[in-house]
This record gives C-alpha cells, sequence and structure tokens, in this order.
C-alpha cells in the first residue's frame, strides 16, 4: 500500500463496474452483515472516486491479502484524545504480527473536518479479529471505542474478501451453505434446539 487509501461502499454490482474501468489493483470487500453494503478498497489512494473515505497512512505492519477477512474500525476522536488514540494504536500495529491469524494492520488518518481515524485489518479466519481484541495488545485501544461512541461517533465493520471474478450468489440457495451467509442478528441469538 502506498501513503495513500481509500475505499468506497456500494452495491457488488456497481463496484465491480468501477473495477473493471480501472486498472489500479483493488480490493472488493463483501459485507458479513445481512443487508450491509460492499465496499471497494484502493491501496494506492489513486483512483478518482466521487466521495471516497480516504486516509493517510499513519502505520502499517504486514500485507493486504488476496483472500480472508477485513474488519474496520473508525474513531472519531477529540483533539484531546487523538495523540493519545494515535500513539497508543501505532503501538498495536507496530506489534500486531504477534496476533494470532492477522494478516495485516493499517492506521489511517483520514481527510476529513473531524478527527477521525480507521484501523483496517486483514485476517485468515472471521473470528480471529474478535479473539485478537480480548489480547493485552488490544487493551489500550479498545476504550478509545468507548469515548468515540458517547462523543463524536464510532462505528466497525467487518467484510470478507471476495474474488471479482466469482458469480453473484443465488438469494434462493441462501439456506444450501450457512457457513457462507452472512451473519444476521437471528443468527446470533437463536436458541440451539433442546434434546
Amino acid at each position: 500500500m502506498t501513503s495513500k487509501v481509500q475505499m468506497i461502499l456500494g452495491t457488488r454490482y456497481y463496484l465491480l463496474q468501477l473495477m473493471h474501468k480501472h486498472d489500479q489493483p483493488m480490493l472488493l470487500l463483501d459485507g458479513l452483515v445481512k443487508g450491509q453494503n460492499s465496499a471497494l478498497l484502493d491501496p494506492s489512494g489513486t483512483v478518482p472516486f466521487a466521495a471516497p473515505m480516504r486516509g493517510t497512512v499513519l502505520a502499517h505492519n504486514g500485507v493486504q491479502p488476496k483472500e480472508g477477512f477485513a474488519h474496520v474500525m473508525y474513531f472519531k476522536l477529540s483533539k484531546d484524545d487523538a495523540p493519545i488514540f494515535a500513539a497508543e494504536a501505532k503501538k498495536l500495529v507496530e506489534q500486531a504480527d504477534r496476533l494470532s491469524g492477522l494478516e495485516g494492520m493499517w492506521l489511517l488518518q483520514t481527510e476529513s473536518k473531524v478527527i477521525e481515524y480507521v484501523l483496517l485489518s486483514f485476517w485468515q479466519e472471521r473470528l480471529d479479529v474478535f479473539a485478537a481484541k480480548g489480547t493485552p495488545l488490544f487493551a489500550k485501544v479498545l476504550p478509545f471505542a468507548k469515548v468515540a461512541s458517547h462523543g463524536l461517533g464510532f462505528h466497525e465493520a467487518a467484510y470478507s474478501i471476495s474474488d471479482p471474478n466469482k458469480p453473484e450468489p443465488d438469494p434462493a440457495d441462501e439456506n444450501a451453505k450457512p457457513d457462507k451467509r452472512p451473519v444476521t442478528l437471528t443468527d446470533l441469538f437463536r436458541k440451539a434446539p433442546t434434546a
């Protein structure tokens, strides 16, 4: 990746059209939650998107894989909290190769009117990021999610890295492969059958 990274959201169909119009390598990300938009990551930061989330790379560790999962955490912080968060997040990124299942992690500062940071990470398995959040490495960064959510804003999203050449899934076949379906709240809170 370069010093600038950008990402846009949209339908898979729309993002595929954009991918085919440009020569730069980009990464197509499919949302893991039902109804969630797909995302298109431009690691070069050079594709002329209309309104991207664009950021400057402050720190990175690892690689951007072609398969696996992506996790994005957005922190909107006050000018008092921002430098403290940035220092702790840089430490996390520098040591991120110690996290099991991690392929790569980037800390970005967005180009926006508010102070916003993005922690972009790539994982081998869907649940690796959640296991990593329980480690001491993440401990100094996670309180800022609470600070941001009570203040200017916090958001996180999870995606699977998608092959842009694979055919669209058939909605009628949604129950055929439950491990490949997006996770819904119903799935998370479904009671296990009793014997």
